[in-house]
């Protein structure tokens, strides 16, 4: 077992990350405020008895709570862009001190999302040197550990980036990253499911779907634009950024204005995400 004030730092750091007040903490888990605030400054230990719900609430394992681990899943999702199970606990089984490796497959997840859409384990996670995100789609294997890619560093405050694409349908799909990379150029600020923006051998049966992953200061999170009813648009503003979706513009190449105070992309600097500046994502509905 480790020193009380980390396990402390670390309840703190896991509270946080569902986005609950000491106050709110402690009401789930039938306590006073007061012990809660004793737990994070490292001035008492949680309860034995506690325990069992504390890791329910924070969705953690006990031992991922009071082992000394470097790696600390902070959340796990899998998701197709529409339905998503959080895998948060599941996935922090499989860490073994600073290491986890794990295939993503229908025969290796507790369950499996209905469809022939392409599916992503989504993972937010902390070492000594900081919080990173990581992808893994369906059919590959999640590597995180000594001499592993470190992932992707969250963008700091309200910066967003696109970390990965797919465009397809419930019979093909195929990653359109390079597409977008070659977009970031023109500054737009909206994309749509259109077969003018992602040319491709997609088969036209069935309603297509622009499937965009991006990273921000809470992780990665997905967003989807289905093809003649919706497109995935970026306001500037001052909050974090958050993915949404919005009617489609009359024409996506030509309603693409970029706020002129946002960091120009240079020609042939098209990095592997896309940092844009603060921005924040706002529904717009049809007149």
């Amino acid at each position: 077992m480790i020193a009380a004030d980390t396990i402390g730092k670390r309840i703190a750091m896991l509270r946080k990350e569902k986005k609950l007040s000491q106050e709110q903490l402690a009401e789930q888990l039938k306590v006073s405020a007061q012990a809660v605030s004793k737990w994070e400054t490292g001035r008492t230990l949680p309860e034995t008895a506690t325990l069992p719900l504390l890791a329910r609430v924070l969705g953690h394992s006990i031992d991922s709570i009071l082992l000394p681990l470097e790696l600390v899943i902070l959340s796990a999702v899998y998701t197709d862009g529409l339905e998503s199970r959080d895998l948060t606990a599941f996935l922090s089984s499989f860490v073994a001190g600073d290491r986890l490796l794990f295939p993503v497959s229908e025969e290796t997840l507790p369950f499996d999302l209905p469809g022939e859409r392409v599916k992503v384990l989504l993972v937010k996670y902390q070492l000594p040197s900081g919080s990173y995100a990581a992808t893994a789609w369906q059919g590959s294997t999640l590597k995180i550990g000594p001499g592993e890619h470190l992932g992707t560093a969250l963008p700091a405050g309200g910066e967003l980036a696109i970390v990965d694409a797919f465009y397809g349908n419930e019979r093909a799909s195929r990653s359109v990253m390079s597409k977008l990379q070659h977009y970031a150029y023109f500054r737009w600020d909206s994309y749509a499911a259109s077969h003018e923006l992602f040319p491709s051998l997609i088969d036209n049966e069935g309603a297509d779907y622009l499937l965009l992953l991006f990273a921000n200061a809470e992780g990665i999170m997905p967003s989807v634009a289905g093809r003649g009813n919706a497109s995935i648009t970026m306001r500037s503003g001052p909050s974090s950024a958050v993915p949404s979706r919005r009617p489609p513009p009359a024409s996506s190449r030509e309603s693409n204005p970029w706020n002129s105070e946002k960091e120009k992309i240079a020609p042939g600097a098209a990095p592997s995400s896309f940092p844009f500046a603060a921005a924040e994502w706002r529904p717009h509905m049809k007149s």
